[in-house]
């Protein structure tokens, strides 16, 4: 499995949309299952400046060769650069690092 985002750096976005907040960033993780088998996530886990924020459950299933985009963005009150990282769980416990993304300020 490999994990990819873009752009990354990712611009400041601004307060527009879902986000009420000072802050907002958006981008996309790409993952691509380059196994031979069908791979099931079944968690994420979100971290914001090293610090795990939250986490979700998930349903993906990918199978061998398959791609699949994830839009994400993450809206904060504070200001300056930050860093972002999601961890992909698979159903079998496999915790996949996913890479740390830039968040520049405004």
């Amino acid at each position: 499995m490999t994990i990819t985002v873009e752009p990354n750096p990712v611009p400041w976005s601004g307060p527009n949309g879902d986000c009420s907040l000072a802050n907002r960033w958006s981008w996309k993780q790409i993952l691509v299952n380059t196994g031979s088998t069908a791979v099931t996530m079944s968690q994420r886990l979100n971290f914001f400046d090293g610090s795990q924020a939250n986490s979700a459950s998930d349903g993906t299933t990918l199978s061998p060769g398959e791609r699949y985009e994830r839009q994400t963005q993450w809206c904060s009150g504070l200001g300056g650069d930050h860093t972002f990282r999601t961890d992909w769980v698979t159903s079998t416990g496999v915790r996949i690092t996913g890479p740390t993304v830039q968040l520049q300020h405004q």
